[in-house]
């Protein structure tokens, strides 16, 4: 009995996320270089994905990270969804935790209750106390009653982690939060949500007298200065652990004015306040190293001590990295400072930078397995040219290297990069030394920079970056050299000196491209760092 053989529209990552003729409701797309399925929707290009229509939703309960056997989707451990049932509102403001409320069946704000009551739920942290891990909220809701796009709802956001007795006041918040929604297609009678973290704040204490034994979670609405007349409901209110990579941002080594440091600053996306958190160092001091990532680990190359001595050390560490130090697994082809590093998915790359105290730079490509323990990296090309204290970013397909001290020059390489000499494609903004560098899944983005003079420009590619010029149309708070990694909807700048070195860290919204925001602060005011995320689009969607 014959058979027919059907075959799908298929295409690379890339190649998928470039169609713009709306395809046929319900057609199936193949993404061959990630394997995954897309469903279209048949009004226009938007896809969903067979899987997830967001691989960091927890609304599915998945998230995509290094599970106990494997690399991929993983259930997320959370055993409390908050419900609006769970809510109420104290009839007296001294009362919260004692027995004078009121429950009620729903959280709606509208804009006239500008004074209203903030609504509570408490639940008990124990089921939290057997992980050393960060907490999280991922908030679901929806907009109804006003159906003008660009309106703001202003809520606010509070979490108290009390003893017993304690009441929750405008003083003893552990966190707080205020989200700014602006009102779009996708939230307006439909379901969306955001996220905010209670990070390094357990719910575990080091004895009796600091456990924590009741947390309270606090929600209002500001409608005194919000622009939405309508209505904000809330869906639910999962909480759950932190145990995915992509849920991190690291900032490593660098320099505090005083000397080089061996620090690990880590943050916890979406990082919208406080201060980055330090349990974790380098196996040494160090400054102007490089850096890249697989889906499971950070990897720091190269750089140079307090003393202007190199280094080829290659340092690793496993996501998400609570506390301890990395681990030296092996060597760069020679000592190296002032690289720059980024990754495929099967490989990692050091690229250019200073051989020498002499400052003798280089065009070499070093090439890491990133699967392998204790490998050294090979020599396996070069760049266009020699140089040093460049930028760098990658997207699916291609390594692109911004410029450095060698000019405003684009190098792409394409993966797996075996042999030869990087392809020049474009230019990036001048003086573009010393930038920071992320990317979203569609572009790539060169931060700030300068040598004397500094610049506060974000030049934007947009992948594949076939030839041309980047776009420089936004802006950091401060012209300043900097270091940058990326969650999947925002890019953030950490730190860098700009007058002097400075501590700040930025987001940048992918969706709007506007100026970035300053969101907090690092451990110490550093300069001269490396920066990574586990949140690569390369190794997420492999």
């Amino acid at each position: 009995m014959g058979y027919i053989k059907i075959k799908i529209r298929r295409g690379t990552q890339l190649e998928v996320e470039k169609y713009t003729t709306p395809l046929n409701e319900g057609e199936p797309v193949w993404m061959t270089d990630n394997h995954r399925v897309l469903i279209c929707d048949g009004s226009s290009s938007i896809r969903d994905d067979l899987l997830e229509d967001d691989v960091t939703t927890v609304g599915l309960g998945k998230c995509y990270g290094k599970g106990t056997d494997n690399v991929g989707f993983q259930d997320y451990d959370y055993s409390i969804v908050l419900k609006p049932e769970h809510f109420y509102i104290p009839d007296d403001s001294d009362a919260v935790l004692g027995d004078a409320f009121s429950l009620i069946n729903s959280v709606n704000y509208s804009v006239a209750c500008t004074d209203i009551d903030t609504a509570y739920a408490v639940f008990s942290p124990s089921i939290f106390d057997r992980l050393n891990s960060d907490t999280s909220f991922k908030l679901g809701y929806t907009l109804t009653g006003d159906s003008t796009v660009g309106h703001e709802v202003n809520l606010n956001c509070y979490v108290w982690q009390l003893k017993r007795g304690d009441v929750p006041n405008a003083t003893n918040a552990s966190f707080e939060y205020t989200e700014t929604i602006t009102a779009t297609a996708d939230n307006i009678d439909k379901f969306s949500e955001f996220s905010f973290s209670n990070a390094r704040s357990e719910f575990v204490g080091t004895d009796a007298t600091s456990q924590t034994e009741i947390v309270v979670v606090g929600l209002s609405r500001d409608g005194a200065t919000d622009s939405y007349t309508g209505t904000f409901s809330l869906i639910d209110l999962p909480v759950y652990y932190s145990n995915s990579a992509t849920e991190y941002g690291y900032n490593m080594g660098g320099y505090t004015s005083v000397s080089a440091i061996s620090t690990i600053d880590r943050i916890k996306f979406p990082f919208n306040t406080g201060n980055a958190v330090n349990n974790n160092n380098l196996s040494v001091a160090m400054k102007q190293q490089s850096a890249c990532n697989s889906s499971t680990h950070g990897f720091i190359m190269g750089g140079t001590d307090a003393s202007d001595v190199l280094y080829s050390t290659i340092d690793k560490f496993e996501f998400p990295f609570n506390s301890g130090s990395a681990s030296n697994i092996g060597n760069l082809s020679s000592d190296y400072r002032s690289s720059t590093g980024f990754n495929s998915s099967q490989f990692g790359y050091n690229v250019g930078g200073v051989s020498d105290v002499s400052d003798t730079k280089t065009s070499d490509v070093n090439r890491l397995v990133l699967s392998y323990d204790g490998a050294d990296t090979t020599d396996v090309g070069n760049l266009s040219a020699t140089t040093y204290q460049q930028a760098a970013c990658n997207s699916s397909v291609h390594g692109f290297i911004f410029a450095g001290v060698s000019g405003s020059t684009t190098d792409r390489i394409t993966f797996p990069f075996d042999s030869g000499t990087a392809t020049v494609k474009g230019n990036v903004g001048t003086n573009s030394l010393n930038s920071g560098s992320f990317n979203s899944s569609l572009h790539g983005y060169c931060v700030g920079g300068g040598d004397s003079t500094k610049i506060s420009t974000i030049h934007r590619i947009e992948f594949p970056f076939e030839t041309g010029n980047s776009i420089g149309s936004s802006t950091i708070s401060v012209a300043k050299q900097t270091r940058g990694c990326n969650s999947t909807t925002h890019g953030y700048i950490m730190g860098g000196e700009s007058t002097t070195e400075v501590s700040t860290i930025e987001s940048f919204l992918f969706s709007t491209g506007t100026t970035s925001t300053v969101e907090g602060n690092l451990s110490d005011a550093i300069t001269q760092g490396a920066s990574i995320d586990g949140v690569d689009f390369v190794t997420m969607l492999i």
